[in-house]
């Protein structure tokens, strides 16, 4: 929770079926949704964006791809329209996709820019120099950068100058080429690409970068770098707490359920299978209902103990109390519940 509320970028997971299983304060922020209310990817995308992001699902699911990179809007709650990238992987449990997990991040910027440029060459100097991003004019060869921009100058530690005496490929790792070639033939023939690459800086290190390049309309290169090193540190860090938090999970002696707003399970531990004799796939989607006793159901829609759970639900208090549960061969058990 830590890493996605700290964040900068829109963190986000959901489960299959897009019913968020996780959202960053940064998305809610973005889309003006308070925690509880933003539910499902199909609240903030229109029919359009909901069916891009389900087939690049279907892809990472039919092609077996770890990671899919790739661009649509999202509607903040007021009505605008934010341009973002995403990059996605699926979760997987027990070598199982469960869900989606990525992180987003507003492009509005960028899109502002690269329509500017488009409308008016002339003036892209004023809005190159406003740009947070690095961006970089080369030749049409690509053996001499033509232009630059301060963004660019403070990211390789070069002045306007020197930059202007270098071409793309002094810039690229020799190493990284190798396994990583450059998408300078692509980008002549019209594509627009993206890439991930170590630039090298003046001083003598590299700096992780996320690339756009394309062709401007006049035979230009033009490319826009952001240093992505604190975000892909994010992203390892991201993985590695998923991991230690199902590690943990599974050396738990105590039985751990996770539901959903709708109080259905999305996941649970093996101590939590073994309790209730199911699988882990029988208990996801089970609701609260399906396994605690009617009796005690009938007492959790009491006014006092609905006053609670709107508590624990906004995560101000912990719930603690015994419930009689079913286990899958209809035996009801009782079991001391602690719920936040």
């Amino acid at each position: 929770r830590g890493l996605f509320d700290n964040a900068g970028d829109f963190a986000y997971s959901h489960d299959l079926s897009g019913r968020f299983t996780a959202v960053s304060e940064a998305l809610l922020e973005a889309t003006g949704y308070e925690r509880g209310e933003l539910t499902s990817i199909s609240q903030i995308l229109s029919p359009k964006n909901l069916e891009r992001a389900k087939e690049m699902t279907t892809s990472k699911l039919a092609q077996g791809q770890h990671v899919t990179r790739y661009e649509l809007e999202i509607n903040a709650r007021d009505g605008r329209k934010i341009p973002i990238e995403i990059v996605s992987t699926l979760i997987f449990r027990e070598g199982k996709p469960v869900g989606v997990q990525g992180i987003g991040r507003d492009i509005s910027e960028r899109k502002r820019a690269e329509e500017a440029l488009r409308q008016s060459e002339s003036n892209y100097r004023e809005l190159m120099e406003q740009a947070a991003d690095a961006i970089m004019v080369a030749n049409h060869e690509a053996t001499r950068y033509v232009d630059v921009n301060r963004a660019a100058c403070k990211l390789l530690g070069y002045t306007r100058e020197e930059l202007l005496e270098l071409g793309p490929r002094d810039l690229l790792d020799p190493e990284e080429l190798k396994v990583q070639p450059a998408k300078f033939a692509q980008i002549q023939d019209g594509e627009i690409t993206y890439s991930e690459r170590h630039l090298l800086c003046k001083d003598g290190t590299r700096v992780l970068v996320e690339m756009t390049a394309k062709m401007l309309s006049d035979g230009r290169m033009m490319s826009i770098k952001r240093d992505i090193t604190e975000r892909h540190a994010r992203e390892e860090a991201l993985r590695l707490s998923e991991q230690k938090w199902r590690e943990l999970m599974e050396q738990a002696t105590e039985a751990i359920m996770i539901y959903d707003q709708d109080m259905r399970c999305v996941d649970s531990n093996r101590a939590a299978q073994e309790m209730f004799g199911f699988s882990r796939e029988e208990l996801l989607g089970q609701g609260m209902r399906d396994l605690v006793h009617p009796d005690d159901m009938a007492r959790l829609a009491q006014p006092e103990e609905q006053a609670q759970l709107k508590l624990m639900l906004e995560g101000m208090i912990t719930i603690q109390g015994e419930r009689r549960m079913r286990r899958k061969d209809g035996v009801y058990i009782p079991v001391q519940i602690s719920a936040k």
